[in-house]
């Protein structure tokens, strides 16, 4: 499986993650300011319609190591019932508790 940063030496586009509340969760730009960053709820619509207004060609990417999303509280503990063995988790819980 390729990283992002495979991707971003053959990149010569934009590349999206989008997560179930219609936000960017990534972003790979080349060059990296072919567009302007956007945050928050509409942040993956406001991309694609920066992209199309500028002729630059966007996918939509779903790398499994980007599927999930630590913003909140109830992320960490949602990451730490689905794999408490990851380095997130050991950091987190250096006892294993």
């Amino acid at each position: 499986m390729a990283t992002l940063q495979d991707l971003a030496e053959r990149l010569d586009r934009l590349l999206l993650r989008q997560n179930e509340l219609e936000r960017t969760n990534a972003l790979l730009r080349t060059p990296p300011d072919v567009i302007e960053s956007r945050f928050g709820p509409g942040s993956f619509a406001a991309h694609l319609e920066q992209a199309r207004m500028r002729g630059v060609r966007a996918d939509v990417a779903r790398p499994a190591g980007l599927m999930f999303d630590i913003d909140t509280p109830e992320d960490v503990a949602e990451l730490l019932q689905r794999a408490p063995g990851c380095r997130v988790a050991r950091f987190l819980c250096p006892s294993g508790s």
